[in-house]
């Protein structure tokens, strides 16, 4: 993204930059249709008799009863309040409950850099978080601030257990897509150095057309490669995972187990980002929009499934994973997103739709929700309208609540049945609170993560 913009659309990482769409200026559309005073005074009367304060994790763990997998969903990326929020609940977890791992929305394979330092490794804290948090996401402080918190607590030797970080997300964004194959490359050449010199070679014509540019049509990228060339590295990635798959004795006995393992998913991230690009069809470019790339959102969202249950199958995972993703994704419904001024666009089913059906009541989730955007550098938005939801929750004047949606009677529940649109992030997004969101975190506003003079040095490449 380019030019001076608001914080919405040139800091915010929002879903649909998937498929190529700008977080631009669309105006923000009232959240509900208005609703009589009688109705909205029984709604507020409910909401004040039943939140806690923000800080109050002890009720918060109660909501969360036994669930083994918790997917916050941050209302607008870049926001101070809810990467606060989250690295307050993920200590409170770690030290009062069984939770031993987070999974952010950041690239998988990138992680591992992170994971490492974690669990004692060597690397400076910064040059590490940047490095292995991905999709514009590195340069907030507050992913510094986690990933120091966990290198810490796995320094004490009183905690017999470790935590470990996660990303869950495609890896080899934002511009580099034959990333994870130069990782399980760079395994194979230690390995096994005839059939990497082999797969090199192959790969070799192709390699430079692996990326892609959402917002202009420059250089070699993946639209221009022929079908041919597609089909020929889509089959190379299937015999590098055959490879593995079939010399996992002998690939293990030359190097480890873990090492292994590690290897071996950057091949199974190769074939994601290949599954990933062949959405694209050949020759499209950014004229003919994004409806005809909406695939790509399809297999990334389904990446992030396969991801976390990859992570919660390793072998030496133990305790619960806190994941941490934008409300749309994480959000066990269907989502639409505004383009322009038409009907709302149904977005393909996104990871929270996939883990409420493999994990059922194990799965539980918090969703963002906020009345004013403060995150703007001199530009002034609207707060959420006084009918809308975020707007009666702003009128009870807390600063910060979390609500147990679950609970409510049967009239507020007809309440949240309505498509919701949700107050702050461009495009945007739309959805029923009653099925998509378990616990509301909610605040009254949203500030800026990162100050305005530092945002375009300190924030990294955005996702796109």
């Amino acid at each position: 993204m380019t030019g001076h913009r608001s914080f919405a659309s040139a800091l915010v990482v929002c879903l649909l930059t998937l498929v190529g769409v700008e977080c631009a200026s669309a105006a923000q559309p009232a959240s509900d249709e208005a609703r009589d005073a009688a109705s909205d005074e029984e709604f507020i009367a409910w909401v004040r008799a039943n939140l806690h304060d923000s800080s109050d994790f002890p009720a918060l763990r109660k909501m969360l009863g036994a669930a083994s997998i918790v997917a916050l969903g941050e209302g607008l990326h870049g926001s101070a309040e809810p990467l606060e929020f989250r690295n307050r609940l993920f200590q409170y977890l770690v030290e009062q409950d069984d939770f031993t791992a987070i999974a952010l929305e950041s690239g998988l394979t990138e992680s591992y850099v992170i994971n490492e330092y974690v669990r004692g490794g060597a690397g400076e804290l910064e040059a590490v978080t940047a490095r292995g948090i991905t999709n514009g996401l590195a340069g907030f402080p507050q992913q510094a601030q986690l990933v120091r918190w966990m290198r810490e607590y796995n320094q004490d030797t009183r905690h017999a257990r470790k935590i470990e970080f996660y990303g869950m997300d495609l890896s080899g964004f934002p511009g580099s897509p034959g990333a994870p194959f130069d990782l399980a490359l760079s395994y194979l050449q230690r390995v096994d150095p005839a059939r990497a010199a082999q797969l090199s070679e192959r790969m070799a014509p192709m390699l430079p057309f692996l990326r892609l540019d959402r917002l202009a049509a420059s250089g070699k990228q993946y639209s221009q490669l022929p079908q041919a060339q597609r089909d020929a590295a889509t089959a190379l990635i299937a015999d590098l995972l055959v490879w593995f798959e079939t010399n996992e004795g002998v690939y293990i006995r030359a190097s480890s187990a873990r090492d292994y393992e590690l290897a071996y998913r950057a091949a199974v991230a190769t074939r994601q980002m290949d599954d990933y690009l062949r959405q694209v069809p050949v020759g499209w470019t950014t004229q003919q929009g994004p409806q005809a790339i909406m695939g790509t959102v399809a297999v990334s969202d389904r990446a992030k499934l396969d991801n976390i249950e990859w992570i919660e199958s390793r072998p030496e995972r133990t305790g619960k994973l806190l994941v941490f993703t934008h409300l749309a994704h994480a959000a066990p419904t269907a989502v639409s997103v505004q383009l322009g001024t038409g009907p709302a666009t149904p977005l393909p089913p996104l990871v929270g739709t996939y883990l409420k059906r493999r994990y059922g009541s194990q799965f539980v989730t918090i969703g963002h929700l906020f009345a004013q955007d403060a995150t703007s550098c001199g530009v002034r938005r609207a707060p959420a309208s006084a009918q809308s939801l975020e707007g009666l929750f702003a009128s009870l004047g807390k600063p910060a609540f979390v609500l147990d949606l679950r609970v409510a009677p049967p009239a507020v529940r007809e309440r949240l049945k309505p498509i919701h649109a949700l107050y702050g992030q461009l495009p945007v997004h739309s959805l029923r609170l009653d099925e998509g969101v378990d616990i509301v975190l909610f605040t009254q506003r949203a500030t800026r993560s990162v100050p305005c003079p530092q945002m375009e040095s300190n924030v990294g490449p955005k996702k796109q």
